[in-house]
């Protein structure tokens, strides 16, 4: 199954809903240098600017067509 936003591809946990392959549900973006990636609830912080500004891009969603 993939992502209808990225692209990559996703699985279901039980207890967590649909992540990533690296275990994320939620991917984030930076407006300072550009960077997205995978971050934890909690982190707000880019791990490559230190920027404190971290937009959240998207959460892990099915592609509606299972066909």
């Amino acid at each position: 199954m993939q992502c209808v936003y990225c692209g990559e591809d996703i699985h279901f946990e039980p207890g967590a809903g649909y992540v990533h392959r690296n275990g994320m549900a939620m991917m984030a973006r930076c407006p300072h240098c550009g960077w997205k990636g995978p971050v934890k609830w909690y982190e707000r912080y880019c791990p490559s600017c230190k920027w404190l500004s971290l937009r959240d891009d998207h959460i892990a969603t099915p592609n509606a067509d299972r066909g």
